[in-house]
């Protein structure tokens, strides 16, 4: 009887990566915070270490870096609009990319104090220049000439106030002298 002895060898190949799941689309408010994404969670490579890159459609929307296996994602600060993102998996000779879009939701941000208003003293009788409240109040999505506009005075027998035209506008009563609180409230449409 005849015996041979056969030594097979199994080369190994690169064995493409595979996609668990999708990266699913992201709608958010501006000024949110985005969660970093764990890519090894969804992209999985049986013989071969993944790296993984990230392009953007819209860097000034938003900043997004990979880090090892994490896709960090910032937002500009009071932007919106949309991005795609196109996130590869790559391996030694593989190449899977997976597609999202971010859809980041403008949102009405209130006006805000950029200047405060000095106190006055001035002598009775005088005449007061018309304060813009552009100097006093802005916001960055809003017009000022939109603003809504309460006024609230202590002392209508003092001084009357009145806002017109972005302008706040102060009338002394004649040979009267005193204090004044007047408060103005700002809000945007």
């Amino acid at each position: 009887f005849a015996t041979q002895t056969v030594n097979y060898s199994i080369l190994s190949v690169d064995d493409a990566p595979t996609q668990i799941s999708q990266i699913p689309n992201i709608q958010i408010n501006e000024n949110a915070m985005l969660n970093t994404i764990d890519l090894s969670s969804l992209f999985k490579d049986i013989d071969s270490e993944l790296s993984f890159t990230v392009s953007n459609s819209n860097p000034k929307l938003l900043n997004s870096v990979i880090s090892g296996a994490n896709l960090e994602m910032v937002l500009t600060p009071d932007s919106s609009g949309t991005a795609s993102l196109i996130v590869s998996a790559n391996s030694l000779s593989y190449t899977l990319r997976d597609t999202f879009n971010i859809v980041v939701l403008k949102v009405d941000n209130p006006p805000y104090l950029a200047q405060k208003l000095q106190n006055l003293i001035v002598n009775e009788d005088a005449s007061i220049k018309s304060l813009s409240i552009r100097n006093y109040f802005k916001d960055i999505d809003s017009d000022p000439a939109m603003f809504k506009v309460k006024l609230t005075n202590s002392n209508p027998n003092l001084v009357q106030i009145t806002y017109s035209q972005d302008s706040l506008h102060l009338l002394l009563t004649p040979n009267a002298s005193g204090v004044a609180d007047l408060i103005v409230e700002v809000e945007s449409d």
